[in-house]
């Protein structure tokens, strides 16, 4: 066993995975998940965030039934990208130790987690890694334009929120698990991938230490998105100047 791997298995890892209605991706994922989630320490698991009431309810049982997974139902009425987030936090207890968020649609690799967890395992003033399309390394196979128009709202979002971020929008990162555990998001739907970043400062009361590490991203696999960008960039506008009043407050007592 390498220097790495001895790392790895010291943590608890609890990887939290919001999916509505992604069954056939789950399915695919879930082989690759568990068998990584098994070189972590005991107490890992990946975390299936679904619908109130699985639409695949024998693939759902079949999903429960395999090491390192657990399927959370998402309580009525409860069906945003945030809302799943929020679920996903409920299910931390006091012996993880580091969480990490992962895309149910395929769009992400999962062979990035080790490397993610790795990096907080290696550096003990890490508070969280992000993976990012926009580092030297990182990929996307989002065409021209959309590159374009993320890189410049992602400039803007990282400016406003003072973090050191290219790529703060790329919901695939890693946590220390008692920066979020117990907390309450705001948030109503994909802007929750911020406010994660805010909840941290908040609770470190400080400025986070942040490593970006190279990432890839490529279309979903199956089935349809549930985004849309009039909503999604909507919601941002009118969130994020309260994100940057808390921010900028925690990042105040920073000595």
């Amino acid at each position: 066993m390498t220097k790495e791997n001895v790392e790895n298995a010291s943590l608890v890892v609890a990887v939290i995975s919001p999916a509505y209605c992604e069954w056939a991706n789950l399915v695919q994922l879930c082989a690759p998940i568990s068998n990584l989630l098994s070189q972590f320490g005991e107490g890992s698991r990946w975390i299936i965030v679904c619908e109130p009431e699985p639409t695949e309810s024998d693939v759902a049982q079949m999903l429960m039934e395999q090491p390192h997974v657990r399927v959370v139902s998402r309580t009525p009425n409860k069906t945003t990208f945030a809302d799943a987030i929020q679920m996903g936090l409920k299910q931390l207890t006091p012996n993880d130790d580091v969480v990490v968020f992962l895309d149910a649609d395929q769009s992400h690799n999962p062979d990035e987690v080790p490397a993610l967890v790795g990096a907080l395992a290696k550096n003990p003033e890490l508070d969280v890694v992000a993976s990012s399309r926009y580092v030297k390394g990182g990929r996307t196979s989002n065409p021209f334009h959309l590159r374009m128009m993320s890189r410049t709202l992602n400039l803007i979002f990282s400016r406003m929120l003072g973090v050191k971020l290219q790529d703060c929008s790329n919901n695939v990162k890693a946590y220390r698990a008692p920066l979020l555990a117990g907390r309450t998001l705001t948030s109503q739907n994909f802007e929750a991938v911020e406010e994660l970043l805010v909840i941290a400062t908040e609770s470190k009361g400080r400025s986070l230490n942040i490593l970006e590490v190279p990432g890839s991203f490529r279309e979903r696999v199956e089935g349809t998105s549930k985004r849309r960008m009039a909503h999604f960039v909507g919601t941002y506008l009118l969130c994020f100047p309260e994100y940057e009043k808390r921010i900028r407050r925690a990042q105040s007592f920073q000595g």
